[in-house]
């Protein structure tokens, strides 16, 4: 697995159940949820790799946790030949500006509240990757060229909910 991108070895993704408020003054134990168990995969430099399984079943907790959103149990995550399983929030976050998930539902992507050019800024603003508000502005009229939303000024005051499915994808 050494030309991987992205490996993961034996990744567990454990949670204690936790029960109701009564149950829980109660002292009852509920167990642990295995939302991941043993999952071993590897995704090459390019492809495109999706990842289908019935509701419940643990897509949306592994996509979390190979981007360290969720703490594995065990197991190991590799990206571009350095193991990242220990690393912190600090450590992350440069790595995350490379790293993406995209969920199957579009509607539940972006917030319905925020603008277009609100939602795809944000990001930018995380990671400091803009240097004032015309230059993010001028990022995201760049972005909505690049993946189709043309011409893109269109779409900058836009809501979630005036954009397509696929619109909302892009």
């Amino acid at each position: 697995m050494p030309d991987a991108l992205v490996t993961a070895h034996g990744l567990e993704t454990h949670f204690v159940a936790r029960g109701s408020f009564a149950e829980r003054l109660m002292g009852r134990s509920h167990g642990t949820v295995r939302a991941v168990d043993g999952v071993t995969l590897e995704i090459a430099p390019g492809e495109v790799f999706g990842l289908v399984g019935e509701s419940g079943s643990g897509k949306t907790t592994l996509g979390r946790t190979l981007l360290k959103l969720a703490q594995p149990t065990a197991g190991s995550i590799t990206f571009e030949g350095v193991d990242i399983t220990e690393f912190d929030e600090d450590k992350m976050r440069p790595l995350r500006r490379r790293m993406q998930l995209v969920y199957q539902d579009p509607n539940a992507s972006l917030n319905p509240a925020m603008r277009i050019l609100d939602a795809v800024a944000h990001p930018l603003a995380i990671h400091e990757l803009a240097s004032s508000r015309a230059d993010a502005r001028a990022q995201v009229v760049d972005i909505l060229e690049r993946v189709g939303l043309s011409p893109p000024e269109t779409f900058l005051d836009k809501y979630p909910d005036d954009l397509s499915g696929g619109q909302k994808q892009r």
